[in-house]
């Protein structure tokens, strides 16, 4: 009789304490709450709800053997009045010579492009540097985005070495696909 009293009773303690667990709120773990804000943003981050509907584009340009122009050029598909900010990041060892390194713009027209420039020291293809650009703004209660990042040595960034992998697996797969026919 103990042993069916005893197994009652952490059977009532097990069932309430599993209970008010579902009653109570749960902290929010996500990526970007614990100080990962870098990553790719989603609907499910503490930003909101995101769109990424700036198409940012990175060009460079060498200016002399130790400056280039880095020029970020972005584009909307719709109308948008309202201000957007914007921020270049820079990789270790690269300097800014000339440009503001943040600031806003507004007055987007319906795939109109606006280019943002910076100068720079250091972004050399002797080491492989980065250089960042990001742009946001608010259209009714949805952050809408864009961001792009350029490397030095693009051919040594692992974005690039997965394109090559891919690219390789499906030539290998219509080679196959070939030699069966």
């Amino acid at each position: 009789m103990p042993v069916n009293k005893l197994f009652f009773t952490f059977f009532v303690i097990g069932f309430l304490s599993m209970a008010l667990t579902k009653l109570m709120p749960h902290a929010d773990r996500s990526i970007a709450r614990i100080g990962f804000a870098s990553v790719p943003q989603s609907q499910y981050t503490s930003r909101g709800v995101i769109d990424g509907a700036i198409t940012v584009n990175l060009f460079t340009r060498n200016l002399t053997a130790d400056t280039q122009e880095i020029t970020a050029e972005t584009s909307t598909q719709f109308d948008y009045d309202n201000e957007l900010k914007f921020k270049w990041t820079l990789g270790e060892n690269v300097k800014i010579v000339t440009g503001d390194l943040i600031g806003q713009s507004s007055h987007f027209k319906s795939n109109e492009r606006k280019s943002f420039s910076i100068v720079v020291t250091g972004f050399t293809a002797i080491e492989n540097h980065h250089v960042g650009f990001e742009i946001t703004g608010r259209a009714n209660s949805t952050v809408i985005h864009g961001h792009s990042l350029i490397a030095s040595q693009m051919d040594q960034t692992f974005e690039n070495i997965v394109q090559n992998v891919e690219r390789i697996k499906k030539e290998q797969e219509q080679q196959m696909d070939a030699d069966r026919e």
